[in-house]
């Protein structure tokens, strides 16, 4: 019996001994990354009899060293600016929050001999808050507010509910008037500190054919090869009352000529290489008494042709509109009915860093005729008819959302009268926030 017991611990001594040994080094580093830990385990002592590792074998893993498992690959750059923020609710399926702060730091009339013409100021050009909501993929709202800025209290813009489906979509409510691509062009992304000074303004605010209105709009479009086409039309509510200008007609109460209403609309089509281009109408309609209990209507018209393209780098814009000028007020209509000419053209080059930051250079030049008297020569023209203004600018892009636009601008009137031949300098600087 001791015989063997003893041959049987002389055999089996060896193989207890090889299964206590320590696994060897590449064994545990695959454990540990199949394992998805960051350490190797905690190593057992080896016996005695355990061979030593040769020289050439690579030496275990510490227990305190982690193991370097591959780096991921680098993740994009997270998009700057600030996005609209997400209200929860229980009526609409969206319903977002966002706006823009913009202000505004001018100098003007900067080369004018006389030093009380000069006007340096600091303002808050516009705080809007927009409030956006869907019930569906169908109806929805949209509202933007402004806040008391330049004289103004509290305003709004836009405020209208919307129903689409597929390419079709119909507006009710305060709606800008589908008229001039750079009066639809939202001032969150406007290429210089204001509209055109001399184009702008004057089919907004002297002839109001551009202006925000309250209407009804209806707005539809399809794709052919490549060329997106939208076509839009609408009714508008006018300026009924000759009590204020056409930049507050909207605040307008008492309607004195309600059944005179404005119509406007566009077509315009854009490419996938970049090329835009757009045709609009817009009137201006006003009662007409010709006798007891007879009302006529009068009507002066505007015509507007757009055309923009982007090749590398560069957008080059240019625009001109051209129609009657009853002078703003509607009840001239018919008795005042000038003609006017007005143009402008832009080219403006952009380069995109890093992070969202970017940069931008541009020229603009505008023209403004407002008297003009096409095909009638027996009425004399007015001296002072016709303007034009340069403009040199540069923007600077921190986010998307974050960016500050510098303009220089010249006013060259073109009359004969020596004193109004002046050249106007003038110095625009605006801070935007959108968020």
């Amino acid at each position: 019996m001791r015989i063997a017991f003893t041959t049987l611990a002389l055999v089996a001594w060896p193989l207890l001994a090889e299964n206590n040994a320590a696994p060897p080094a590449e064994q545990m580093e695959s454990d540990a990354v199949d394992s998805g830990t960051t350490s190797a385990p905690v190593l057992q002592p080896a016996p005695a009899a355990a061979a030593p590792a040769p020289v050439d074998h690579p030496a275990p893993v510490q227990a305190s060293a982690p193991v370097e498992t591959p780096m991921p690959a680098a993740a994009e750059a997270p998009k700057s600016g600030v996005q609209p923020v997400a209200i929860k609710n229980s009526v609409f399926d969206k319903l977002t929050l966002g706006g823009t702060l913009q202000t505004k730091a001018y100098y003007h009339n900067m080369a004018d001999s006389n030093d009380r013409a000069k006007k340096l100021s600091l303002s808050v050009s516009k705080f809007r808050v927009d409030l956006e909501g869907a019930y569906d993929e169908h109806f929805g709202l949209l509202g933007q507010f402004a806040l008391e800025a330049n004289g103004k209290n509290l305003g709004v813009e836009h405020a209208y509910a919307y129903y689409k489906q597929g390419h079709f979509q119909l507006k009710l409510g305060k709606l800008k008037k589908p008229f001039s691509m750079e009066a639809l062009q939202s001032s969150t992304s406007l290429y210089t500190v204001d509209r055109g000074q001399l184009y702008s303004t004057f089919l907004a605010d002297s002839t109001g054919y551009s202006l925000y209105d309250v209407g009804l709009t209806l707005k539809g479009g399809f794709e052919d090869e490549g060329v997106e086409v939208i076509y839009e039309a609408g009714v508008f509510n006018g300026k009924q009352s000759d009590a204020k200008a056409y930049s507050g007609a909207q605040y307008v109460a008492e309607d004195e000529g309600f059944r005179a209403k404005d119509f406007a609309g566009r077509v315009a089509a854009k490419s996938i290489d970049g090329l835009e281009a757009e045709l609009a109408f817009s009137t201006k309609t006003a009662e007409k008494l010709t006798g007891p209990g007879n009302l006529d209507f009068g009507a002066n018209a505007a015509y507007e042709a757009s055309l923009a393209f982007e090749r590398m780098g560069w957008r080059f814009q240019g625009e001109m509109a051209w129609g009657a000028n009853h002078q703003g007020r509607d009840s001239n209509i018919t008795g005042d009915s000038k003609q006017f000419l007005a143009f402008y053209g832009m080219a403006l080059w952009r380069h995109d860093y890093a992070g969202g930051r970017a940069s931008e250079a541009l020229l603009k030049m505008e023209g403004l005729d407002p008297t003009m008297h096409w095909g009638n020569k027996k009425i004399p023209r007015d001296a002072n008819h016709g303007k034009f203004r340069y403009t040199a600018g540069v923007n600077y892009f921190f986010t998307p959302k974050i960016s500050l636009l510098l303009d220089y601008s010249i006013l060259h009137p073109i009359t004969e009268i020596t004193a109004d031949k002046d050249l106007t300098h003038d110095l625009d600087l605006m801070w935007r926030l959108n968020f």
